[in-house]
């Protein structure tokens, strides 16, 4: 077929297929009763989201693929995971995220100064590693990608630091050891869930214990489990609309004593403590705001800062009841000297860094204090 007849043929198609698209449109709305001929407007006609959800919804029940694998890849048994597009996520989990050696150890070095730094100020660190959901489930990626144990960036990091003694806490592990007590992470979502980020919570508070001879007390809580939408993955095919209210399973905290809190936000431009307003225990998710929480019935009187990203907000509540100041800045924002002067004004007692695995390799973490 010639060029020319080639691009008459784009034509015809692509003029058939933006003639459908209103039409088709309208008949959804029409079907989920939100049709409103009146104020129709252009952009609500010629949207190609319904075209796309269930094309990839097809994709994802049928042919178990992903039409968008850069941003979210089909896994077995349901499960979706974080494309390459992210932080080299996939490269990462195969052993094939190319790096320096060199550069990772003079990374390590930075982030050994960075420890020392608070360590002279009398404040306790520690680096917690929250995993990728391919390090926990990495039987329920695809049979093309297969995940490298022992061969990770994250490896080689986890081994300078043990080389450099510096303090860090990788959950890979301790969180594989639970996979049988249930669902740890969501299906469609990147994080983990209220069970596996109270599990991290727990190893946390026990290391701190174990490594600066303390003697924190975690309150005292039970676990229930519940249902919920789909999560953010399902998001990105533009399918969380077509699945179960209920797809994924969560946990809900039930704590044996009261909180007496009161929260508030971190100005962005001097870090400055707004308001303090009473409030129950709750989810403090910094994706947008940094926030602190005041607890006069927290299980410590210790005060910690936590510098952390969206892994975060699920452990929540058990930060909030432990410490008696809890400071939650997203380690993007937070960085370098505004970090110390921070530090320097509030003087924390103890500061955690939980990073993603993803994202640990970064020099923001890293940049001087």
């Amino acid at each position: 077929m010639s060029q020319k007849k080639l691009a008459s043929l784009f034509i015809i198609l692509s003029t058939l297929l933006i003639s459908i698209l209103p039409i088709t449109n309208i008949i959804i709305k029409k079907h989920n009763k939100t049709l409103d001929m009146t104020n129709l407007t252009k952009e609500e006609l010629f949207t190609t989201d319904h075209l796309e959800s269930n094309i990839n919804y097809l994709a994802y029940k049928i042919f178990n693929t992903s039409m968008i694998k850069m941003k979210t890849i089909v896994g077995k048994d349901g499960f979706l995971f974080l494309g390459n597009l992210y932080a080299s996520v996939i490269d990462k989990a195969q052993g094939k995220y190319k790096y320096d050696p060199k550069e990772l150890s003079i990374w390590a070095d930075k982030l050994k100064k960075i420890e020392k730094w608070y360590a002279d100020r009398g404040i306790e660190f520690l680096l917690v590693i929250a995993p990728n959901k391919s390090s926990i489930y990495p039987d329920k990626l695809p049979s093309s990608i297969i995940y490298k144990k022992g061969k990770t960036i994250t490896d080689d990091i986890v081994k300078l630091a043990k080389d450099k003694n510096i303090t860090m806490l990788d959950l890979r592990d301790r969180l594989r050891k639970h996979r049988d007590d249930g669902m740890l992470y969501f299906k469609t979502d990147t994080h983990w869930n209220n069970l596996g980020s109270s599990i991290g919570y727990q190893a946390t508070i026990e290391f701190l214990n174990k490594r600066y001879n303390e003697h924190y007390i975690m309150p005292k809580y039970t676990m229930i489990q519940t249902r919920e939408g789909s999560g953010d993955l399902a998001n990105f095919l533009k399918i969380k609309d077509m699945l179960p209210k209920d797809f994924e399973i969560n946990y809900l905290f039930s704590f044996e004593h009261d909180t007496q809190i009161c929260h508030g936000y971190i100005d962005p431009t001097d870090f400055s403590l707004k308001d303090c307003k009473p409030t129950a225990n709750r989810v403090v998710n910094i994706y947008a705001k940094d926030q602190y929480i005041i607890n006069k019935n927290a299980t410590n009187h210790s005060k910690l800062l936590l510098v952390a990203d969206s892994f975060s907000t699920a452990n929540s509540m058990p930060y909030n009841a432990t410490f008696s100041t809890l400071w939650k800045l997203h380690q993007s924002r937070l960085y370098g000297k505004k970090l110390s002067s921070f530090v320097e004004k509030n003087r924390p007692d103890i500061v955690i860094y939980q990073i993603v695995e993803r994202d640990l390799y970064t020099q923001k973490i890293v940049e001087p204090l």
